[in-house]
């Protein structure tokens, strides 16, 4: 009767799992819309930070809400990328896994959880990735094993279908930033010579003396 009424009967778990999703992508940021060149690979998060990408927390944002730098936008420093915290607890897997299926069921070139997960999945490829995040605070983890977080982020987009990508641009431009080698030889100059301020302090006082050593011997031809 109630049917007949016009009452519309819907899943509660589905009710309660659409409002999460709004929740967590509430005043998401407009992704671009697919091209036709999705990008199918992004380096994982230790070999961004090898090549000198810096990975910041950013708070009371939107879970979605991911930024790097643009060319003519200044919003981020060059080689920044800013992403808000991941909390990650016993409870997270079950949660990611029912809001990427209502998506894949019901918002069809919507994806955006999906489309999250996926990014964080090219990020993490192993514990390694969890500590840097960790340590940067874009990953906050109450399992107590990096390795387990790595596991649990690396199988969640293993039974999914393919999803349209709103973040080919941004894994475009992490992309060509670590294949710049120039990144590469000046972050790995950084990170040997210039680690802290002793080191830093050392390598420029021996940067000095050798252009003094050299200034001299030159001059000792030209007397």
């Amino acid at each position: 009767m109630l049917h007949q009424a016009g009452i519309k009967f819907k899943a509660l778990s589905d009710h309660f799992t659409d409002l999460v999703r709004h929740f967590l992508s509430f005043k998401h940021p407009q992704l671009e819309s697919p091209d036709g060149k999705q990008i199918k690979n992004l380096y994982s998060a230790t070999m961004l930070h090898q090549a000198g990408i810096k990975f910041k927390a950013l708070p009371n944002a939107c879970l979605l809400d991911i930024r790097a730098w643009k060319e003519n936008e200044n919003p981020v420093k060059k080689g920044e990328l800013h992403m808000p915290p991941l909390e990650i607890d016993n409870s997270t897997e079950c949660l990611f896994r029912n809001l990427m299926a209502l998506e894949q069921c019901h918002y069809p070139r919507e994806e955006l959880i999906c489309r999250y997960v996926k990014l964080l999945d090219f990020l993490v490829d192993v514990e390694k990735d969890v500590d840097l995040l960790i340590e940067n605070k874009v990953i906050v983890s109450r399992l107590g094993d990096s390795k387990a977080v790595a596991e649990l982020i690396n199988k969640l987009c293993l039974e999914i279908v393919e999803v349209t990508s709103g973040y080919d641009a941004l894994s475009q431009l992490l992309n060509d930033y670590y294949e710049s080698s120039w990144n590469k030889n000046k972050a790995y100059l950084v990170s040997v010579y210039f680690n802290n301020v002793w080191i830093g302090t050392g390598t420029v006082i021996g940067l000095i003396i050798l252009a003094i050593t050299v200034a001299r011997f030159i001059l000792f031809f030209f007397r």
